[in-house]
């Protein structure tokens, strides 16, 4: 084992060097070998291929060449994504979507805008990366470029993949596979084939899932391309696994890891170890399970995936709790937790990074404007000018004041973005503590019980305890994120909701739910329960009521959610400023998210009624 790992040291070691050396002959080449260079690097090291690009943009800057300019711009955006630089990627996509524009080169625009989404991805905001692939498709679809149309249809089904909505993402994924077979391009299709094996596996469509796969095999077979045989063998691996087949999913897996060998690349390899050690610990064969935990995390050190870390980690306290050493299986949920929020907070400070790289960009423009306007001033104080000069300063404050007047509006929206992200991010967050602890810290309580009943000395009392602390862990996440959300669905969700607080206050609460089901999506369903959930806190504080109940009906274009309560009220007339209050400007911002109207219909002595109108998808 120990010259193992010194063999693929030396390997990473004399890869980077030779990559460094080769880096220093960009120089010499023309722009678009220069590109070339790049394209070929990105797979096999990035600090090479950003080396390229660099001078690919130098080169295209000097040559005044927009075009490659524009091309050089985003392929070192990319690369400096790739490597965390997230600040700089913002901006280097920006600039070349502003190049794009000003040239009017739709095709270049597209290509910006593909690229952008593909940064909002590796940001894990995939609401965003799907704004701009949308776009780019449009552009691509309307401009009748097949290859650029599968290419995007390609990444928004890869981002309704990761979104889990997995309908969607066939539906894209089939488009790009219909396009690739057409234009008979075998490494495309390859890996379409791959993706859509991803779905059909997530969807238990396990023989389909086989089918495919099987047949990108075959292709991939055909090329000679052992990385993508090596990918596919442990895809085929994993659907065996998921099928209970262990002895098959162990055949492939170790035709995978003889490829990934040869090649030494330590993400492959991360990969497949963990796919070995998920193998072993459901096939109950835990000590060769815990060794492929041993070996995933010595290339995943190397490579420092978080998500590749927190999937050993979590199958590791599995394998420790199955093995009854719950010593260990607490201490790697500890590690679990700690790589959660290390990641949380990594994605937080990403998403920061690129907001902060768009207010850089405002303040820039500000201090443009600025400076216009501090000319138009002098000027204006200038009596000697010619008639001439007072043209040029009529020309220059009109074009302050188109400036002052984007920049105002830009502004406007970027704040109006803001407080949409906060609240998508701090539901996300509350999403996140929620399973963190149900999912962590309620099974460690339950492991820790679980110790104390197999342990005849132990008083009843200690398991009393434990219990206690159960329950109020549950009460916790119940408050952060409604567990019976996901599972039983919004009605079921409200009804218990109301249930709740008429278990729990003096006010009798009551609900009218017409409807069983509702078609709602769970990105909107969670913000009508919290809408719902603020103004039923606001009649249990403020009111003074007796009596709450909640609506619910469908309308023809509509959904109505309605609370009334007989409390206090208010005027509106004299108290505008409850209603711009932090609370209210909450719940309108996110009935804002969803597309929904928000209003609130009060009088003095005579009760509140809060009506959302949700419009059908």
């Amino acid at each position: 084992m120990i010259s193992q790992k010194k063999y693929h040291h030396i390997i990473i070691l004399f890869f980077l060097s030779i990559t460094s050396i080769l880096g220093q002959s960009g120089n010499n080449l023309s722009i678009n070998e220069n590109l070339d260079l790049a394209d070929d690097w990105e797979n096999k090291n990035l600090d090479s291929s950003l080396h390229y690009s660099l001078i690919a943009l130098e080169k295209s800057r000097a040559a005044e060449d927009q075009v490659s300019e524009i091309k050089s711009l985003n392929n070192v955006g990319y690369s400096l994504g790739q490597l965390s630089k997230y600040s700089e990627a913002y901006e280097m996509h920006q600039e070349a979507l502003t190049v794009s524009k000003a040239i009017k080169d739709t095709s270049q625009i597209a290509k910006t805008l593909n690229f952008i989404g593909v940064f909002y991805n590796e940001l894990s905001d995939y609401d965003e990366a799907q704004k701009y692939f949308t776009q780019s498709y449009e552009l691509r679809y309307n401009l009748k470029d097949t290859v650029g149309t599968a290419i995007v249809a390609g990444n928004i089904g890869l981002n309704y993949y990761r979104l889990k909505q997995y309908d969607l993402a066939e539906k894209y994924m089939n488009q790009t596979y219909q396009i690739d077979s057409m234009l008979n391009d075998s490494l495309y299709i390859i890996g379409d084939l791959i993706n859509l094996g991803l779905v059909y596996k997530f969807t238990d469509r396990l023989d389909l899932s086989e089918k495919v796969t099987k047949e990108a095999l075959d292709i991939a077979t055909k090329l000679g391309s052992s990385s993508d045989i090596a990918l596919i063998l442990g895809n085929l691996g994993m659907i065996y696994l998921q099928a209970k087949d262990y002895q098959k999913c162990e055949d492939y897996l170790n035709e995978s890891i003889k490829l990934r060998r040869i090649s030494g690349n330590p993400r492959s390899l991360v990969r497949t170890h963990a796919n070995f050690l998920s193998l072993y610990k459901d096939w109950g064969k835990y000590d060769k399970a815990l060794i492929y935990a041993d070996s995933a995390s010595y290339y995943n050190n190397i490579v420092k995936n978080k998500r590749q870390e927190e999937k050993i980690l979590r199958n590791k306290a599995e394998v420790f709790e199955k093995m009854g050493n719950y010593k260990e299986a607490l201490r790697n949920r500890d590690l679990l937790s700690s790589v959660r929020d290390s990641m949380t907070n990594s994605e937080r400070l990403q998403r920061l990074a690129s907001a902060e790289s768009r207010l850089n960009l405002l303040a820039k423009e500000n201090e443009i404007i600025k400076q216009e306007n501090d000319i138009v001033q002098l000027t204006s104080r200038n009596q000697r000018l010619i008639f001439g000069g007072t043209g040029l300063m009529l020309l220059m404050a009109i074009g302050y004041l188109l400036r002052s007047r984007s920049y105002s509006k830009r502004n406007a929206e970027l704040q109006k973005q803001f407080a949409q992200d906060l609240i998508k991010s701090t539901e996300q967050e509350r999403k996140r503590i929620s399973s963190e602890l149900h999912d962590s810290i309620g099974q460690s309580l339950l492991l820790i019980k679980n110790k104390i009943l197999l342990n005849p000395q132990e008083v009843r009392q200690d398991i009393d305890i434990v219990d206690n602390a159960i329950s109020e862990v549950r009460s916790i996440s119940q408050a952060l994120h409604p567990y019976q959300f996901e599972k039983l669905g919004l009605i079921k969700s409200l009804e218990y909701l109301i249930d709740q607080f008429q278990n729990n206050s003096n006010i009798f609460y009551s609900h009218e739910i017409e409807v069983e089901n509702l078609s709602l999506p769970d990105s909107q369903g969670i913000y009508v329960y919290r809408i719902i959930q603020e103004c039923i806190n606001n009649v249990e504080k403020h009111s003074n009521a007796k009596a709450c109940n909640l609506l619910v009906e469908k309308n023809t274009d509509h959904i109505l959610f309605q609370i009334r309560d007989n409390g206090k009220g208010f005027d509106l007339t004299e108290n505008s400023q409850l209603l711009n209050s932090l609370g209210m400007k909450t719940l309108r911002e996110r009935a804002q998210i969803i597309g929904a109207q928000l209003i609130i219909d009060s009088t003095a002595g005579k009760g509140t009624i809060v009506k959302l109108k949700v419009p059908y998808s």
